[in-house]
């Protein structure tokens, strides 16, 4: 069903008049069928922390990874992306890494084990460019972190994961180190004259 830009334009709206939608909105916004309207709804909530005035803290943290996946496995645009709201696989997966740490810091262990379990099927059943881009734009990124390589640790003793896991650790410790290096390099700023 394809959405036209009025409808688009409404959902726009919609979401413009408040810092958080009500969660009759949310709802109505989150099970839409249009991909755009969906990227709108992911853009409004996706930086918006607890506590929530009016809505429910798993069920937007749900909705998030779920478009973020949903990305991930159709890699880009839908036939009503009017706006230019882009989610190729590559962005999702930057995202998908931000969600990784952002709910290490909150302590949400289901929500890890979850997106850590569906990485695991989009790496079994995805083509060579997805599990590129689950190693260098995910994996690359996080497990340098002690808690997110134990999470993932299991993939070890998998056949198939194993890869995945040895070269993403490989990856992530060469990455932080260059990142570590490239930081010692910098030049001091200079010191304030009073």
């Amino acid at each position: 069903m394809q959405f036209d830009q009025k409808q688009i334009e409404e959902a726009r709206r919609l979401l413009s008049i408040e810092a958080e939608p009500d969660r009759e909105t949310f709802n109505q916004l989150a099970r839409s069928p249009s991909f755009e309207i969906r990227a709108l709804l992911y853009d409004k909530v996706g930086n918006i922390r607890p506590p929530f005035a009016h809505l429910d803290e798993p069920q937007v943290d749900s909705f998030c990874i779920d478009f973020l996946l949903s990305s991930f496995r159709n890699n880009g645009r839908s036939g009503d992306d009017y706006l230019g709201n882009e989610y190729s696989r590559a962005e999702a997966a930057w995202e998908l890494t931000a969600w990784f740490k952002t709910f290490l810091g909150e302590g949400k262990g289901h929500q890890l084990l979850r997106m850590r379990d569906e990485l695991a099927q989009l790496w079994r059943h995805g083509d060579m460019d997805a599990r590129e881009t689950i190693l260098t734009h995910v994996l690359e990124h996080m497990l340098h972190i002690g808690p997110l390589r134990a999470l993932f640790e299991p993939w070890s003793a998998d056949p198939e994961l194993a890869p995945a896991y040895s070269r993403g650790v490989e990856y992530a410790l060469a990455f932080a180190e260059a990142v570590s290096t490239d930081e010692a390099k910098r030049e001091p700023p200079p010191a304030r004259s009073e």
